[in-house]
């Protein structure tokens, strides 16, 4: 039967039999394909979508003798982007496809792309029957073909019968999409610009489920878009940057979130700061020394843990001593540090401990510092990066660690081994002191 499909005909399945496929020789519309998918089932499009993505038959130039091997047919949702992008645009075949192979592929590809616009059109006629089976066959070929700018389209199909729950479908056609093509998540805020929060939750859970970089960028856009959800975004949020390895290191994307500090809900602040202290944003700090005297204990409780999580220290209940220590904090790293850091680079081995001593004290401002002496770390100069190691260590911020796995190849042993020991004491994580083992635990 797959041989049978690979000659790229169009199929439907026949009535009666559950499991047997008819093939047709003729090509469809997008509403004709439907209509035979509806009759098939959604699991029909997966496997109509598995044939499409089978290589053409080899070509009669072979040498004599020799037959193609078989491919076993694969998911389009595991191709990349590159793959996916190419695929032919959609519009309906409205006239009969090519004896060629390659149009009849082309004009079954195009059919099958046109089906959300398809199902689209007739949805919009209120007394069009079928609506949640329209929808999910439609949300079956977006999770298995949908590019980009269709993210929106998934949304509106999910509300296609208000008394069908489509979410599950919708989240998985969303994830799908996230996860072939990194352009979907440009779209996430127009794809739930103007839906309600029923709506707008499987594009939430979509974007979660992909548990990348990207998706904190989007999740944080999403703050405040519909405030009903922002306890539900604010949790996926803070989960999906435990599970990250080490977050972007651009934290005005989080200003969004900052601003719920100060929301009247409790639940928003609450939410936001634990979010936060996930997020471990030094620039919440100052955000987050109001809330150690909030009304609610359980906003207090939150953004307590945030300023340990933040700072990794733990001074308690008072927000008294947290202030001073943050004014303090402040006056250290615009007076102080700049002339330390000049101490590191450029002065007398002495002076360099010196002034890393102080520095490593401190946990205001500890990523740009790591950055900073990040920068300063050379392997000819062994005995001042050697020094360096252990204040990074002492930081412990992953934004030195990009440059401890480069030591990792250093001619001095003792300074790979003190490299490879800042690494672990920074990540938690114990790998090989080699810089490939490094390389994609820092990435």
């Amino acid at each position: 039967m797959l041989a049978t499909l690979a000659a790229l005909a169009v199929f439907v399945l026949s009535p009666g039999d559950g499991d047997s496929l008819a093939i047709r020789g003729a090509s469809m519309s997008a509403d004709e394909l439907l209509d035979a998918l509806l009759a098939a089932g959604p699991e029909a499009v997966s496997s109509l979508a598995a044939t499409l993505a089978e290589p053409e038959p080899a070509a009669a130039t072979s040498k004599p003798g020799s037959a193609p091997a078989a491919k076993p047919a694969r998911d389009v949702a595991s191709k990349p982007a590159s793959e996916s992008a190419s695929r032919p645009a959609s519009a309906p075949a409205s006239k009969p496809a090519s004896e060629s192979p390659g149009a009849r592929r082309h004009a079954l590809a195009s059919a099958l792309d046109a089906i959300p616009a398809a199902a689209k059109r007739r949805l919009e006629s209120p007394t069009t029957k079928d609506r949640a089976a329209i929808a999910a066959v439609a949300l079956r070929v977006l999770r298995l073909r949908g590019r980009p700018s269709e993210l929106s389209a998934a949304v509106a199909l999910s509300q296609a019968d208000p008394a069908v729950d489509l979410s599950s479908e919708t989240e998985a056609a969303l994830t799908a999409m996230l996860h072939r093509d990194a352009a979907a998540y440009r779209e996430v805020g127009r794809a739930i610009h103007g839906a309600s929060p029923r709506a707008a939750m499987p594009v939430v859970r979509a974007v979660a489920a992909t548990a990348s970089p990207a998706a904190v960028a989007a999740l944080a856009e999403l703050v405040g878009r519909i405030p009903a959800l922002d306890p539900m975004i604010l949790a996926e949020l803070g989960r999906v940057a435990l599970a990250l390895p080490h977050l972007p290191s651009d934290v005005a994307e989080f200003g969004h979130v900052r601003v719920l500090l100060a929301s009247p809900d409790p639940t928003a602040r609450r939410e936001a700061a634990l979010c936060l202290g996930r997020l471990r944003d030094e620039s919440a700090v100052g955000g987050l020394l109001p809330l150690l005297e909030d009304a609610d204990t359980a906003v207090r409780d939150a953004a307590r843990f945030a300023l340990r999580e933040t700072t990794t220290l733990d001074l308690g209940p008072d927000a008294r001593r947290w202030r001073a220590w943050h004014e303090a904090e402040t006056a250290w790293l615009e007076e102080r540090a700049p002339k330390l850091l000049e101490a590191v680079e450029r002065g007398s081995i002495g002076q360099a401990t010196e002034a890393l001593a102080d520095i490593s004290t401190h946990r205001c401002g500890r990523h740009e510092l790591a950055a900073r002496l990040a920068s300063c770390l050379d392997p000819k100069d062994s005995a001042r990066a050697r020094l360096i190691c252990v204040a990074l260590a002492a930081l412990g911020s992953r934004a030195g660690a990009p440059a401890l796995v480069d030591l990792l190849d250093a001619p001095d042993r003792r300074l790979r081994d003190d490299a490879q020991r800042a690494l672990v004491a920074i990540t938690g994580e114990d790998h090989p002191a080699e810089r490939a083992s490094w390389a994609d635990a820092v990435r």
